[in-house]
Parts: structure tokens; C-alpha cells; sequence
């Protein structure tokens, strides 16, 4: 397989003007001059590398869709071993010590040779993936799914329960090619909506373990064209109804058996805009939302009968830009979140706005943020003052719908933060990085943040409830396997301190009857914390020098927290573990006889 580009070892038939085509180039006298002695240079813009083995000039290496080699100093290149590993390389290493040692990067991770490349083992326990969207269920535990660049779109769960924690091996491929979005279908979680490249949709059912096809429409006379990243999203109103767009947008009412373009004309400023981002209004069905890669917006009110040009009205743009998201409200049909991507124009400056009638007008949210490229904009379906962000760098939250911005999660890397996907049950935030895979944040005390719980001098807020997974060992695997560590077992409570206290606060847990069954010490620290409670009453014994806690049951619980002469009380409850919910519930059932 080749990439565009030069192919290997035709140096010879090229001609004295070959050289002009590019290829592999030799000095021998610290680049003064140069001598080409191969043709070879896959997709020149995107690979073009050598690597020169340290002990042995004649060992040449460069890649491409394939890796390639060459044992006489670039006469003739080879593939190795080409079905061995994933495709597309972007370096390799050779061991000075050992050049038997070679280390090979491509789209699919980090591969290791002993044999200069006759064998390969891949690297599994690096998370490292390159996720471009996300979405999420509401099984219990929920999963989650997304696309990965070019390794498909894949499925898996938000938990485990094993012990070790989430592993590879519970996660399900979904799509093939580039992975790019993914969409639920709510009514039947086992229908999940993927795109690859190029507005390749698929319908996958996890009950058949098929991909079915989602049909584009055929007009005569029209030349449907798609982005690299195509958008499309099932409506939130009518889960059967599937909404797409390239040059034109595009809508199927039985998810994808058939379709229809919602406009006569292409949707860009310019001969060549695609869609970039496209939206319902969860609040108000056919509201649409529509904005392509050459900057052009737009609004529909009917279904997509008709449309209405906007991005001249965001006046503060220094120009046309990528639309690369558009968030409308779920708690004002006539506000809409859309932020812009500049950096193909050399603009990197964030560009976060919000209308608040219907994109007639718009008013910048970037208020402090740096210069920080906009992926994605979020906001909260339960509290409308709660905005999250992704940038090129980082996640972003505002607590005043965007008068003022907080990095999101101490712990997240420096990373890409592509899409973001709010499991709401769970009160968990998903976000889809770049570069470190998935990763979620419990914001349970994000929600209840309003300004009079910032104004108070402590706050106790309301846990969500626990379920008490019932969980079971895999054994010893050794240390090549990648566990995502699952979310703390049984009940987190979040305590607000607005000074440093004087001693470290507790919160005791009690039972039904009011007895107390756990105590809680917290930080001497301003700010919200976090306090865990594994779901144990108090100690019988110790093992290892720790102290064994006594399993609680399910039931309803309280937690309680003294601040002066003020008591606060917050309810939930510990939960069974659903299969063994279940399967009680199965147990009980009368017997029924003829």
C-alpha cells in the first residue's frame, strides 16, 4: 500500500529531472551538497523522516503508510513486515548499543523489534489515544463511546468490576478507518451511530454485531462532498431522526434507510466549504444549527426548509473562521453557544459567543482566556450558569455562564480537549482528549455552585447516591496491561470551606435510624473538597495495620456536617449492584403453577 507521493527504487526510470519529484537525498559533506539515491517519499507533507541506523550507514530508515528499510544505503527500499503492526509511521529508534533494538511510532502506538524488524510486539499499557468526540449511554454503569484517529470508533464501559480496574479487553470495536463521532441511540442503546472519514456513516447494533449503512441521498446534478470530520447527530427530540452535513445539509427520518438534503444550495461562503459543526435545539425540534469550515452560520426554524446567514453578525471575528462547535441551550431556546477555531488562519486566540436571540446578536465569552484555540463549548443541563470548555491545551469551567473561566481538573494533562459529553444520572463530565484517551470528572458540586453557596462560610453538598458494585479480581496479568482506574468505591461527599479552618472538619455518616456509622476529616483547606467513604461502618479489627470496616448494606443514609452552630443534613442512599438487584428481584417472584 502507498500513500501519495514517490514510490520506492524507480530512481533509474525518472529521468535527470527525477530529483524534482522529491525522494531520499544522501551528503557527505554536512548538507553542503547532495546526491538523490531514491525515489521514495510517501505523502511528502506528512511524513518525510529518515533515521540512519548509529552503527551502520548503509541501514536506512524512512516511513510512510508503510516502514520502510533499506540494508545498502538507500539503493532499494523495502517494507517490513507490513502486516504486522498498524500503518503509518512517524519515527523510529535505533539502539547505539544494539541495532538489533528498533523502536517504531505509527497511528496504531509504540512498537518494539529485537530483530531489526522481522517481529514486532506492540506496546498496549500506554494511553495514549486520539479521540475526536464522544458520547455516552445510560446503562448502569454507563459507557462511553468515541473515535479514535485512525483506529476506528470503539465502546466501552465508564467502570469495571474488576478490581484492577477498566481494561482494553472490555472494550468493543465499532467502526473501522478514522473514528471521528459517535451518537447513542437513547430509545435503544444497542444502536450507536458512527462516522469514519469522509462522511462514512454506519449504524452499528451490538445485538447483531453489524454495521448497517446510512444512505445519502441522490440528486441529479448535485455533487455531495464531506469533511475529514463530518458532523451529524441523532435529534434529541426523535432518536429515529439522523441529521448530517457536508456541502449540504442533510436529514434521514429513519436513521438512515433513507435521506434528504435540506437545501437546494450548497451551505459555504465559498465553493469548498463543508460542515463543521451542526445542532438541534434540545428545547424546540427543527431548530437547527449549522456551520461550515469556511466560516459561514447558520439558523433554521422550520426543519430546514429554510436558512438564515449569521456569521456576518459575530462583528468582533477578525474573519472567517472554522465553526467548531455550536451548543444551543437547554434552558432558553433563543440562547446558542458557538466557538471558532482560527489557527488555519494563524489566529490563535480563543473565540467563545453566545447569542441570546436566535444568533441576531452575539456577545464574546472569552473574558480571561488566554490564547487558547476553541474546540468545544458545553453547557449544563441542570444548572444554566455552568459552562465547560475545551481548548487546545486544556478544559475549561465557568461558574457565571462566561464572565469568568477556571482551569478544569488538576490532574488533566496538557492536551487537546476535543468534545465533552455530560452523563447526567452520574453527574459525570466526559472529555474526549487528543492524545491521553477519555477522561471524567464527577461534577456533583459543580452544579450546586450558585453564588449564594459561594457567599456562605461552609457548605455541605448533596451527594449523589452510591451503588455498591459488587467486584471480583482478574488475577496476576503482569505489567504490560493498561487498567483505567475506576471512580472510588462507594460515596463521595463534597465539602465548601470559604477560609482555611482551624481544625480538619468531619462528616459523620449515619443510618437510617440516625446511629452513626462512619466518621469523615477532611482537609484544613479553603475551597470544595473531596471526602471518601468506602460504604464501611466503624472498624472490627485491623489487617496490615489497616483498619477492616464493616460492609454496610444498601439503604438510606445522611450525612452531617457541623459549622458553628449550624448543622447541615444531606440524604441518599447506597445502592445493590443492578445484576444482583435483579436477580433478587427474579428470586422473589412467586412461582405461578397450572
Amino acid at each position: 500500500q502507498l500513500g501519495v507521493g514517490q514510490r520506492p527504487n524507480v530512481q533509474d526510470e525518472q529521468g535527470e529531472l527525477g530529483h524534482e519529484t522529491g525522494g531520499v537525498f544522501r551528503s557527505d559533506d554536512a548538507g553542503l551538497t547532495w546526491r538523490r539515491i531514491n525515489s521514495l517519499n510517501e505523502r511528502p507533507y506528512y511524513y518525510s523522516w529518515i533515521e540512519v541506523d548509529p552503527n551502520d550507514d548503509q541501514r536506512v530508515y524512512t516511513g510512510g503508510v508503510s516502514l520502510w528499510a533499506s540494508t545498502d544505503g538507500g539503493r532499494r527500499f523495502a517494507a517490513i513486515n507490513p502486516n504486522a503492526i498498524h500503518v503509518d509511521f512517524h519515527t523510529v529508534w535505533v539502539d547505539p548499543a544494539d541495532s538489533s533494538l528498533v523502536v517504531a511510532t505509527c497511528d496504531g502506538g509504540v512498537n518494539v523489534s529485537h530483530d531489526r524488524g522481522r517481529s514486532w510486539e506492540m506496546l498496549p499499557n500506554l494511553p495514549i489515544g486520539q479521540f475526536y468526540h464522544v458520547d455516552v449511554d445510560n446503562l448502569q454503569p454507563y459507557n462511553v463511546y468515541g473515535g479514535l484517529q485512525d483506529n476506528g470508533t470503539w465502546g466501552g464501559p465508564s467502570r469495571s468490576r474488576m478490581r484492577e480496574g477498566i481494561g482494553w479487553d472490555e472494550w468493543i470495536k465499532i467502526g473501522q478507518g478514522d473514528g471521528f463521532g459517535a451518537a447513542v441511540d437513547h430509545d435503544n442503546p444497542n444502536i450507536i451511530v458512527v462516522t469514519s472519514q469522509n462522511g462514512g456513516l454506519t449504524r452499528y447494533d451490538l445485538a447483531t454485531h453489524r454495521n448497517l449503512p446510512v444512505n445519502r441521498p441522490r440528486v441529479r446534478g448535485v455533487d455531495l462532498r464531506f469533511a475529514w470530520d463530518t458532523p451529524f447527530f441523532l435529534s434529541p427530540h426523535n432518536s429515529k431522526i439522523l441529521y448530517w452535513a457536508g456541502n449540504y445539509p442533510i436529514r434521514s427520518i429513519d436513521q438512515g434507510r433513507s435521506s434528504e438534503l435540506l437545501s437546494k444550495e450548497p451551505m459555504g461562503r465559498t465553493e469548498r466549504g463543508m460542515a463543521s459543526a451542526f445542532a438541534e435545539s434540545p428545547r424546540q425540534p427543527g431548530l437547527l444549527w449549522l456551520g461550515m469550515d469556511d466560516g459561514a452560520l447558520w439558523r433554521s426554524d422550520d426543519h430546514g426548509h429554510t436558512w438564515t446567514r449569521l456569521d456576518e453578525r459575530v462583528w468582533s471575528l477578525p474573519g472567517p473562521r472554522f465553526v467548531s462547535s455550536i451548543h444551543p441551550s437547554a434552558h432558553d431556546t433563543d440562547r446558542v453557544y458557538v466557538t471558532f477555531d482560527g489557527h488555519r488562519s494563524n489566529d490563535f486566540a480563543a473565540h467563545v459567543f453566545v447569542s441570546d436571540d436566535r444568533g441576531n446578536t452575539w456577545r464574546s465569552l472569552v473574558a480571561n482566556l488566554p490564547d487558547e484555540c476553541a474546540h468545544v463549548i458545553y453547557e449544563d443541563q441542570v444548572n444554566p450558569d455552568l459552562l465547560f470548555l475545551g481548548t487546545e491545551l486544556r478544559c475549561w469551567v465557568s461558574l457565571d455562564r462566561g464572565k469568568q473561566w477556571f482551569p478544569l481538573g488538576s490532574n488533566l494533562p496538557t492536551v487537546p480537549v476535543r468534545d465533552l459529553a455530560l452523563q447526567q444520572r452520574e453527574n459525570e463530565l466526559v472529555a474526549a482528549t487528543h492524545g491521553h484517551g477519555l477522561w471524567v470528572i464527577d461534577v456533583t458540586p459543580l452544579r450546586q455552585l450558585t453564588a449564594k453557596v459561594a457567599a456562605s462560610a461552609a457548605h455541605l453538598f448533596t451527594p449523589k447516591d452510591a451503588v455498591l458494585w459488587r467486584l471480583r479480581s482478574r488475577g496476576t496479568q503482569g505489567n504490560k496491561h493498561f487498567y483505567a482506574p475506576n471512580p472510588p468505591y462507594g460515596a463521595t461527599l463534597y465539602l465548601w470551606l470559604a477560609e482555611v479552618p482551624d481544625a480538619a472538619p468531619e462528616v459523620t455518616i449515619h443510618d437510617v435510624t440516625g446511629r452513626r456509622v462512619a466518621t469523615l476529616t477532611g482537609k484544613k483547606q479553603a475551597g470544595i473538597q473531596a471526602l471518601q467513604w468506602g460504604a464501611q461502618g466503624v472498624g472490627r479489627g485491623r489487617r496490615g495495620g489497616a483498619a477492616i470496616g464493616t460492609p454496610l448494606r444498601p439503604g438510606a443514609y445522611s450525612a452531617r456536617f457541623v459549622h458553628g452552630e449550624e448543622t447541615q443534613i444531606r440524604s441518599f442512599h447506597l445502592l445493590p449492584d443492578p445484576i444482583e438487584a435483579a436477580v433478587e428481584a427474579v428470586a422473589t417472584q412467586p412461582a405461578s403453577g397450572n
